[in-house]
This record gives C-alpha cells, structure tokens and sequence, in this order.
C-alpha cells in the first residue's frame, strides 16, 4: 500500500466498562476493541464497512504476492495475485459478517492492528482455533502493511504483543501459534 490507511470507527459506539468489547451499531455484544496506550497500539475487529472492505481487499493483495504458481517443469512461475479472482464489496461484506466469532460455531475473526497515535494501518491477522486444542490455542494467519519500514518496525513486536493480550484477556489461555505456509502446506509454528 503506497498511500497510508488509516484507522476508521465508523459505528463503533461506546465501550464496556472493564471489558475489551465495544458496541458496534445496534449490536450490543459488541466487537473486539482494545487500546494499549503504553505500547501505542490500538486492536479492533474488521467491521462491514466501506473503509474497512478497501482495506481488506488491499491486505489480501498483499498476501497473495507471497505466493506463486509454478509450472510443473519449473520453468515459469506467476504471482497468485495475477491469477486470483477478486471478492466484489459485497462477497466481501458477507464473508466480515461471517467472521464474527458471536455469529460462527469456530469463534473465528478478523482483527486490525493500528498505531495508536497516527491511526495507521499495521497488520490484519485472521484468527481462529488450532486444531485440537480445547479452545486453548488459536492460530493467527498475519498480514502486514505493504510499508516495509511499519513491516520491519512492528513485525515481532506485533507477534508477542497479539500472543500476550490474547492470553491476558483469556481469549486463548495456552497462547496462539502462527500459520505459516510452507510450501506444500499450512503449519502452526511458535510465536517468537
């Protein structure tokens, strides 16, 4: 991303005293919403708003350019964000609502990370339950800004900050692992 993205709180209403959920238009259960003014980093979940959409569609562009198709001689290869077919804003709207982990049976979600103080855009990390674990771990998937100078700042930082906050808050009590492809496939490694 070339430009900066900033933070939106498009219908984000007021906050639960003691709790890191704030309302979000009529939805009293609020969405994930937590402030670390010490570390000046600000955590929210992805809402199905127009800002947020744009910033979606970006984040998954990103992460698509990580990944390439090669051709089974190995002799050409192609970037899968040349080959990936787009969500439209409102596929896009769908799949937000559906990651609300109040309204899915896998308390999956996708959360922002922004700096506090500039409002800018750090990373969105897909969350969802490891695999046989009880609820205990939750696996992150993270995509960071195209901004290799936030992407070097706050990579690890992001990491252990994510991992203590969401042991903290008791969301994953045996802490989270990242999903990192290897290739071939998907696997959980220790955040360190």
């Amino acid at each position: 991303m070339a430009k900066k993205d900033f933070m939106t709180l498009e219908g984000i209403g007021r906050k639960n005293k003691g709790s890191i959920y704030r309302d979000y238009k009529d939805d009293t259960d609020g969405i994930l919403y937590f402030e670390d003014k010490r570390n000046n980093l600000l955590i929210r979940q992805i809402v199905p708003t127009a800002k947020d959409v744009e910033l979606v569609k970006n984040t998954q562009k990103i992460a698509a350019r990580q990944y390439f198709l090669v051709s089974k001689d190995k002799t050409h290869f192609i970037s899968l964000d040349k080959v990936m077919a787009e969500y439209t804003d409102e596929e896009l709207k769908r799949k937000i609502r559906e990651s609300n982990p109040l309204v899915n049976e896998e308390g999956a979600m996708s959360v922002a990370i922004f700096n506090l103080k500039t409002k800018e855009f750090i990373a969105i990390l897909d969350v969802e339950e490891a695999q046989n674990t009880d609820g205990k771990i939750g696996a992150i998937t993270f995509t960071f800004s195209n901004n290799m100078i936030i992407r070097k700042r706050y990579g690890n930082k992001i990491r252990k900050w994510v991992e203590n906050l969401f042991k903290e808050q008791h969301i994953y009590t045996g802490g989270c692992r990242e999903v990192v492809f290897n290739g071939n496939e998907y696997e959980l490694l220790p955040i360190s």
